[in-house]
């Protein structure tokens, strides 16, 4: 059953949360798009991974739990990152750095500089555009990554410039609605406090422009404007719709592995919150990170799963182990669509026809480290001009004309994106 605005959305804790009639969005205004990407690790089982028949998008054993959302699917096949077939780090640290980069690694090999990835992600560039009128530009979740090293870390604000993902639900839901359970006077105080900060800060700015060169004149300008970033944030987060859910989500410890599957199914449920409030319109939700460690012992795993795609070419239980994380990971991303596609917008279409979902891995295949048939999936995105429920075969194009199609979708005006040299255009297929 479609919800509408006076809806029920399913909660972070399993339960129903009222939300309140959002008529304080503009009628007349047109409907966000938004875009979210999903990431899960290890590579895949590509021939249970692939369906067959490309009418049928939910026609393999892995992406069988997607079922229901036939419709709204778009998995690619026989898609290479062709840009992490070389150059700095290992193959998983590429996989997962040119992921949503599409951009060679930057960094040295031996020196005191890690490797990072070599430019922006497609989300934080759609940001720029979609960010400019909601609180959040962006919202970045994750399940239990490891470190902070790259390994761990998919989304990037630029070259050598990694955006770590919160990985506390609490967190995450303080960061979304503390601002609209605090009472009118926590409220006032707040904004006096802030305020007074960024009036001093930008005072201190302008009395040192004026003892400086033009270079370092043109630097505090560049910081004056991140300033008057965070005050148009803070102003648009006031001014945000009350959307908050009655109570906080129930706590869950972040660092027992029993409970990743709990930890995931919040932040799915959060950033699906957070989109419909029109909190934020670019989110992203990464689980684990590359070579993901996890031992995934609720689905009856025994091994971890990074040493499980090393093993599955000849030993048939760790395919068998393999195959059941696979196909559990489309099911948590139905969760994610389920949310999406009860919200009606105000069009009469789903929130899910207004955002496009792209899923994604580091690797095509986890025993030989290949950046080639690495498994994409796409969904929603039909208000935005794409046209789901079928396959899509990218046989010869590089995953960095993907990325240039999620961006042209979302209604960003680029001609090209990451690494030139790897990008003809948008992908064909995607679209009516």
């Amino acid at each position: 059953m479609r919800l509408s605005r006076r809806r029920l959305l399913l909660g972070a804790s399993g339960a129903a949360l009222a939300l309140p009639p959002l008529e304080a969005f503009a009628q007349a205004a047109p409907v966000p798009k938004r875009l979210v990407l999903l990431f899960t690790a290890n590579g895949t089982l590509y021939e249970q991974w692939a369906p067959a028949d490309a009418a049928k998008p939910a026609g393999s054993p892995i992406l069988a739990p997607l079922a229901p959302h036939a419709a709204d699917l778009l998995p690619i096949t026989n898609l290479e990152v062709t840009s992490a077939k070389g150059g700095l780090g290992d193959d998983h640290g590429r996989g997962i750095a040119h992921l949503w980069t599409g951009t060679a690694m930057v960094g040295q090999p031996r020196g005191p500089d890690p490797w990072w990835a070599g430019g922006p992600s497609v989300d934080q560039v759609a940001a720029r555009t979609l960010g400019k009128d909601t609180a959040l530009a962006s919202l970045e979740l994750a399940v239990q990554p490891r470190s902070a090293a790259v390994f761990d870390r998919m989304i990037s604000a630029g070259a050598g410039q990694p955006v770590p993902p919160e990985v506390d639900p609490l967190k995450v839901f303080d960061r979304l609605f503390g601002a609209r359970t605090a009472t009118p006077d926590e409220l006032r105080r707040r904004r006096e406090r802030r305020t007074s900060v960024l009036d001093f800060v930008r005072g201190e700015l302008s009395s040192l422009k004026q003892q400086v060169g033009r270079a370092d004149a043109l630097r505090l300008e560049a910081h004056a404007e991140s300033v008057r970033a965070v005050e148009r944030r803070l102003a648009l987060l006031a001014q945000a719709p009350a959307c908050a859910p009655f109570a906080r989500p129930n706590a869950v410890d972040v660092d027992d592995p029993a409970q990743f599957e709990a930890l995931g199914r919040l932040q799915l449920d959060l950033l699906a919150l957070a989109l419909t409030c029109d909190l934020t319109r670019v989110g992203s939700v990464q689980y684990s990170g590359a070579a993901s460690p996890v031992v995934y012992r609720w689905l009856g795993c025994t091994v971890e799963h990074h040493e499980l795609s090393h093993r599955a070419d000849g030993d048939a239980d760790a395919a068998a182990q393999l195959l059941s994380i696979c196909t559990w990971s489309s099911g948590e991303v139905k969760r994610l669509l389920d949310a999406l596609a009860a919200v009606t917008e105000r069009d009469g279409q789903r929130l899910l026809d207004h955002t496009v979902v792209a899923w994604g891995n580091e690797l095509g295949k986890g025993n030989t480290h290949s950046h080639a048939r690495v498994p994409f999936v796409l969904a929603g995105g039909r208000a935005l001009g794409l046209a789901p429920g079928r396959v899509v075969d990218a046989t010869g194009h590089s995953h960095n004309d993907l990325l240039l199609s999620l961006l042209q979708a979302v209604g960003v005006q680029a001609s090209s994106f990451g690494d030139a040299a790897f990008c003809k255009g948008p992908l064909p297929g995607l679209t009516g």
